[in-house]
C-alpha cells in the first residue's frame, strides 16, 4: 500500500527497511519502492536491549541482596519490613524472636565459617517447620523474628515450641571437622495487639520475652499475654 514502510531481513544478512510511494510513470500509475540498509542500526538496537536486559536483571539481584540475608538466604529486616508494608496487619499478627543459645562458642571452638554453616542449618530447620504463610528472616547474628499472620498468642506459643524442639532433636555436622554439635534455641512469643504499628516495636516486644527465656535458664518458650487495652505488657509467662 502507498506508503507502506516495513523492515526486511535478506537471507544473505543484511536488514533493509522499505518504503513504497505510488507514482506516475510514463502516465501510468506505479509503484516506487526505496530500500536502506539499516543492518547496523538494528544490531545497536538488539544490543542495546541485551544491554537493559543486564541491567533489569542486575538491578533485580541488587535489590534481592539489600533484602536477603546471604548467609541463610532469608529476608533481612530491611526484607521483612517492606513485606510488612506489603502484606501484613501487624496488630493481627502474633510474633517470635529466636535467639541461638550460647552460639558464640561454637565460633570459638571451631571457627565462623563452621559457625556459619550450623546457622543456615538452623535457619533451614527453622523454614521447614513454619506455615506456608509465616515469614522468618534473619534480624541479627543468631536471632530470627517469625511473624504470624493471624495466628493467636496460644497457637503462636505452640509453633514456637515446634520450633525449639525442631532445632535441638538432631546434632549439626560441623563442616571440616570430625564432629557435631548440639544447639538449643531461646524463643520469646508476644501475641496479637491493636497498638503495635511498626517492625521496631514487634522486636521490641518479643526481645522482653526472649530476655525471660534466657534468664529462666535458655532453651524454653516465654510468651506474653497482651490485651487490646494495654500499651505495654509486662505479664510474663514461662
Amino acid at each position: 500500500q502507498d506508503g507502506t514502510l516495513s523492515e526486511i531481513e535478506l537471507d544473505t544478512g543484511p536488514t533493509v527497511e522499505m518504503q513504497v510511494v505510488g507514482i506516475a510513470w510514463e502516465g501510468r500509475p506505479a509503484h516506487l519502492a526505496t530500500l536502506r540498509d539499516i543492518t547496523k542500526r538494528k544490531r545497536a538496537e538488539k544490543a542495546l536491549l541485551a544491554l537493559t536486559e543486564e541491567l533489569r536483571s542486575a538491578n533485580q539481584r541488587l535489590q534481592e541482596l539489600a533484602d536477603v540475608d546471604p548467609l541463610t538466604r532469608l529476608l533481612n529486616r530491611r526484607g521483612l519490613a517492606a513485606v510488612v508494608k506489603r502484606e501484613f496487619e501487624l496488630s493481627r499478627s502474633a510474633a517470635m524472636l529466636i535467639d541461638c543459645d550460647n552460639f558464640k562458642r561454637i565460633n570459638d571452638r571451631y571457627d565462623h565459617v563452621a559457625g556459619d554453616a550450623v546457622l543456615r542449618t538452623v535457619a533451614d530447620r527453622l523454614q521447614a517447620a513454619l506455615r506456608p504463610t509465616d515469614r522468618l528472616a534473619r534480624v541479627g547474628g543468631d536471632e530470627f523474628l517469625v511473624l504470624l499472620p493471624g495466628a493467636m498468642e496460644e497457637e503462636a506459643a505452640d509453633i514456637a515450641e515446634r520450633l525449639r524442639e525442631t532445632v535441638c532433636r538432631e546434632p549439626i555436622n560441623v563442616p571440616g571437622h570430625d564432629s557435631a554439635v548440639r544447639i538449643s534455641v531461646s524463643i520469646g512469643v508476644a501475641g496479637p495487639s491493636r497498638h503495635v504499628r511498626s517492625l521496631d516495636h514487634v522486636l521490641s516486644r518479643t526481645g522482653l520475652t526472649l530476655k525471660h527465656s534466657k534468664h529462666a535458664g535458655k532453651d524454653r518458650v516465654s510468651r506474653r499475654s497482651v490485651r487490646d487495652s494495654d500499651s505495654v505488657s509486662t505479664q510474663l509467662e514461662v
